[in-house]
């Protein structure tokens, strides 16, 4: 069972398995995230070879049947992506490859197998949101990501909420050192009514003024 997660990716070394368009879309995703980007193919999109001609990835001309190749570039990088369709052997001695040097294994090609998944991702109010089908559908995965940013467009109230309680944690880690009584600090924010009036009236000042009223009297209380 795969367990959702957002991970840094500025300073992943990034390994892509193959050079055609999905080898390309995983490589421009990760390098729009800051990764460094490796990319092992005997042929690459002109895209891809524009990118490593600008320095903006590396290019290593090999087959990935090239296990000794394979193996020696795994052990040099964080994540591995595996794209290369047809070659099941090749796919299972990458994912083997990965588990035994403990590097993070994506593979394009066996959504049941592979160790790690790209969800779709989204935006809205503020917030990213990925949506994750499991391997069975990435275009539906991409309907139900639309759908959700078209219901969050406009919805300026949970920017301001979002805003706000960031401002709120950000002065009670300071003031109140007990995580648990922070956790109930932010819900009894987050039911704060002069807050929602705010929130509902799009008054990020207001609601961050009130953030910061609220967390000065909380640290007040707990400190005494």
């Amino acid at each position: 069972m795969k367990v959702p997660i957002f991970i840094e990716a500025s300073a992943l070394r990034v390994l892509v398995l193959g050079g055609g368009s999905e080898a390309e879309k995983k490589a421009r995703r990760f390098l729009s995230h800051g990764s460094s980007v490796t990319v092992y193919s005997l042929e690459f999109t002109g895209w891809l070879q524009e990118a490593g001609r600008s320095g903006a990835l590396r290019l290593i001309r090999g087959d990935v049947r090239d296990r000794a190749a394979v193996s020696a570039l795994i052990g040099e990088h964080d994540l591995v992506i595996y794209t290369v369709p047809g070659l099941p052997e090749e796919e299972e001695f990458a994912a083997r490859e990965c588990e035994s040097r403990r590097r993070i294994c994506i593979l394009s090609t066996n959504a049941e197998r592979t160790m790690a998944a790209m969800p779709i991702e989204t935006r809205g109010a503020g917030m990213r949101i990925a949506v994750f089908s499991g391997g069975r559908s990435t275009l539906v995965a991409e309907m139900v990501a639309d759908e959700i940013a078209r219901c969050l467009s406009g919805r300026r109230d949970l920017e301001v909420l979002l805003e706000a309680m960031g401002r709120a944690k950000e002065l009670l880690k300071r003031s109140v050192p007990d995580h648990r009584a922070r956790m109930a600090l932010y819900r009894e924010l987050l039911g704060d009514r002069r807050l929602r009036e705010l929130a509902a009236r799009g008054d990020l000042e207001g609601a961050i003024r009130r953030a910061e009223e609220f967390a000065a009297e909380a640290g007040a209380r707990t400190s005494t």
